[in-house]
C-alpha cells in the first residue's frame, strides 16, 4: 500500500465461509493488519510481491474459471493499470507469468 509517508506492508486473509459472526470477526482483524501495517522501503517493494492471492476452495471448477477469466482480462488490464506488475498464477504446481511490456 502506498501512502503519502511511502509504502507499507500488511498481511491479510480473507475467510468468507462460516457464520456472520466469524466473518465479521475477519473482517475486523482485517481491518487491524490495515492499521498496524508497517513502512517499507523501496527496495523492499522492488524484491517482494505487491499483491499475493492464495485461494483454497474445495469445489476446484469455480477456482479455475475464475482463473480462465484471469487470464483473459489480463492484457486488457495491463493496458488500463500503468502500475500492475508481474502477475503469477501457479495451477497444480505449474506457474504462468504476466507481465507489463515495459518489464
Amino acid at each position: 500500500m502506498t501512502t503519502q509517508e511511502g509504502s507499507e506492508a500488511f498481511h491479510i486473509e480473507l475467510i468468507r465461509d462460516g457464520d456472520e459472526e466469524s466473518i465479521v470477526e475477519n473482517i475486523d482483524l482485517a481491518n487491524l493488519s490495515l492499521e498496524n501495517a508497517k513502512a517499507v522501503s523501496d527496495a523492499w517493494v522492488a524484491d517482494n510481491p505487491i499483491v499475493s492471492f492464495t485461494y483454497y476452495n474445495p469445489d476446484d471448477s469455480v477456482v479455475q474459471r475464475g482463473l480462465d477469466r484471469l487470464e483473459e482480462a489480463l492484457p486488457y488490464l495491463y493496458v488500463t493499470c500503468d502500475k500492475l506488475g508481474r502477475v503469477r498464477i501457479e495451477r497444480f504446481g505449474e506457474a504462468i507469468y504476466f507481465e507489463p511490456s515495459g518489464l
